[in-house]
């Protein structure tokens, strides 16, 4: 017999599974996107999912200039991944509107407009598949490049992962006899995954979940230097990855309640700065014990 823990998480997974149906059927337009020029605007953008008593999202504003390197942040539950499923027009907004370079979401062909945005999810999917094929079926044409995956591996994941994983060509995952990853090593795989893909946008969703402060800051550095010339958003609620945006959006309950850069949002004393100060004692605690 099923324990109530269990029940709670099966009840849990069929509520989402219903909601997703319960969700508008995205409109497929007849405009074929073209790489963006000057910015992606949200603009009183209003989302509440069914049976929700409140909205995820409520009038919420903001501007994502190109080549713009943004971090959004806020405490979990406060909009942050519903905004990036709006701003890749996987969900449409109740009201309001979300547009690039003053297009409507809903007005571009859905398959040329995904074909030049690349999204980790915070539910990212663990392929049982080889180091290769995790990777590389982002952009099947690249699967064959050894040379640019294995330094797209080292910088995201480091050659001690391909190492202990037996090469580009290992098995991953138990199930069929292979390597099994840590949840931090599967998240780096998804993380190049989404770099492998080599679109002009990259949205990463809480990019950095299971990975303890080093390897946060590691990482990020490193990424920081590969999205050169991308136009790239990550959302999180951790701020140790804020210090290197260009522009840190503050989220708090479905609204941007500030915008700025890491020095001056510290300086204004808001809700940034409260973030800030009590996550450092966290970093603070985790430097100290390494």
């Amino acid at each position: 017999m099923a324990g109530t823990s269990e029940l709670s998480y099966v009840k849990h997974v069929v509520s989402e599974y219903y909601d997703y149906f319960a969700i508008p059927v995205e409109k497929n337009g007849a405009k074929q996107y073209e790489p963006f020029q000057d910015r992606i605007a949200v603009e009183e953008a209003h989302f509440s999912y069914k049976g929700s008593e409140r909205e995820a999202l409520c009038g919420l504003n903001l501007e994502i200039r190109k080549g713009e390197h943004v971090v959004i942040v806020g405490e979990n539950g406060l909009g942050k991944t519903t905004l990036s499923k709006l701003l890749t027009g996987a969900y449409l907004p109740s009201a309001g509107k979300v547009t690039y370079d003053g297009h409507a979401t809903e007005e571009f062909d859905r398959k040329s407009l995904y074909a030049h945005i690349s999204m980790v999810q915070q539910d990212f999917v663990r392929y049982r598949f080889t180091l290769r094929e995790n990777i590389g079926i982002a952009n099947l044409a690249r699967m064959g490049d050894d040379k640019a995956m294995e330094e797209l591996l080292g910088r995201t994941a480091g050659e001690e992962l391909i190492r202990r994983a037996g090469g580009l060509d290992a098995q991953l995952g138990r199930e069929f006899g292979g390597q099994e990853l840590s949840g931090g090593e599967w998240q780096k795989a998804a993380i190049a995954r989404g770099l492998w893909k080599d679109s002009d946008i990259i949205i990463l969703d809480e990019p950095s979940s299971a990975l303890d402060p080093l390897a946060e800051y590691e990482l990020l550095s490193q990424f920081g230097e590969m999205i050169q010339g991308k136009t790239s958003v990550i959302i999180s609620h951790r701020v140790g990855i804020c210090r290197t945006a260009d522009k840190i959006i503050v989220m708090k309950d479905g609204r941007a309640v500030e915008c700025g850069r890491h020095e001056e949002l510290l300086q204004a004393g808001g809700e940034y700065a409260h973030i800030w100060q009590e996550q450092a004692k966290w970093y603070q605690e985790a430097v100290f014990k390494h």
